[in-house]
């Protein structure tokens, strides 16, 4: 979730969302993003927000409707992101101890890393990469920070 400035000066919230959820000029929201619609940001009927489906396309989005179970908009308009460098950057790293890595791959996402390989040297403390770490370095790709304007997801390559 980022942020986003449209040309009416209203700031609306960016999602990563997947790209089965966008159906023709309907989107459908569940899971986490939900929480953020709903719980965090308490946004409402007739709130925008911009969904990115990973693919280079910017859904600016009408919401329509939130129940606990999921959140329902109306597509407004469509554009093709353009934030994107055209140079893509990988960054290979070492798996560091506790969460000195998830602040790597945090900071990584903010200067415009493209994917991640994370590997295990002769020096690491950390010997096990997970699913369940992975897992959660996805999600905070899911999540980036509003410093960084991409239109596509970065990735954890094994």
């Amino acid at each position: 979730m980022t942020f986003s400035q449209y040309e009416t000066g209203v700031l609306c919230q960016r999602f990563f969302i997947p790209k089965d959820w966008i159906q023709q000029d309907t989107v459908t929201i569940t899971g986490e993003p939900l929480r953020q619609i709903g719980y965090v940001l308490r946004l409402k009927p007739s709130d925008h927000i911009i969904v990115l489906d990973n693919s280079g396309w910017e859904f600016e989005v009408e919401i329509e409707r939130i129940t606990k179970e999921q959140a329902l908009g109306k597509v407004i308009t469509k554009e093709s992101g353009h934030g994107e460098p055209r140079i893509k950057i990988t960054l290979y790293q070492a798996l560091l101890k506790s969460d000195k890595f998830e602040l790597v791959l945090q900071k990584g996402v903010e200067l415009g890393v493209t994917s991640f390989v994370p590997f295990i040297s002769e020096r690491c403390i950390s010997r096990k990469e997970s699913a369940a770490k992975m897992e959660r370095w996805g999600k905070s790709f899911r999540k980036p920070p509003s410093s960084r304007n991409g239109w596509f997801c970065p990735c954890c390559i094994r």
